[in-house]
Parts: C-alpha cells; structure tokens; sequence
C-alpha cells in the first residue's frame, strides 16, 4: 500500500509546483481532495498494517487448533495432514448407539443426565423377560 502513499505524495508535489492558488474556489476544492487522498491512503495503509498482524495471529491460533485436534482424536501429524474433513464423526448423546464410538473418545461417567446406557444386549434381555 505504500504505493498509494507515494502517488499522494507526487499529486502534494505536483500541487506545489504548479502554485495552485487556494484563494481560489477550485483551487481550494482541489487541494482538500488532494488532503483527504492523502488522509484515505494513510488509514488504507494502516488497515493493511492491522490485516498483516490479524493474519499472523490466525496462524498461531490455526497451529494452536491443530495440535489440540491432534490430541484430542489421536493424531499423529501424518494423519493431520492426510485429514479430509470426513473421517470424524458427530454423536448425539441422546440417540446413538454408544458401541460404536471409537474408545477413548470420551468417558461416559461424566454425561450429567440421570439415564443408565445400555447395550442393545441388556435390552433385549429386558424385552424378552
């Protein structure tokens, strides 16, 4: 964006070196635009400057996420990389079927809920008495 900077500069320049007289109506409109060309070019600029830090901060944030994935589903960083987005699944604690998430995955003695979980065996076992 240093670019914008410079051209403001040259336009500031160019002002003065054609002594535009700013006792004139159009010489006044012409010079508040060249100021105000150059007050734009300077909050671009810094915007940039902001956009660069918040880019920088995402990474380490990105990087951050990506270790606390690695440990929370037991990845190693090949399997990261190699992550496609649909290998890990969702469950609902109300209506799935607890025997198929993977071990470890989370410890069912902190669900909070007063529902005992059983297994489709103790079930059957309960609708055959």
């Amino acid at each position: 964006m240093d670019y914008l900077l410079q051209k403001v500069a040259y336009l500031n320049g160019l002002a003065e070196g054609l002594k535009i007289d700013d006792k004139k109506a159009e010489g006044k409109l012409l010079l508040e635009i060249i100021d105000t060309l150059d007050e734009m070019a300077e909050a671009i600029a810094y915007l940039d400057d902001q956009q660069e830090l918040m880019e920088e901060d995402l990474e380490f944030l990105e990087d951050d996420l990506t270790e606390l994935e690695c440990m929370a589903f037991n990845l190693d960083d090949e399997d990261y990389l190699d992550y496609d987005g649909d290998e890990i699944d969702f469950f609902d604690l109300e209506n799935d079927d607890f025997r198929n998430i993977p071990p470890g995955l989370f410890d069912l003695d902190i669900y909070e809920d007063d529902e005992e979980f059983e297994t489709e065996e103790a079930q059957e076992e309960e609708d055959e008495e």
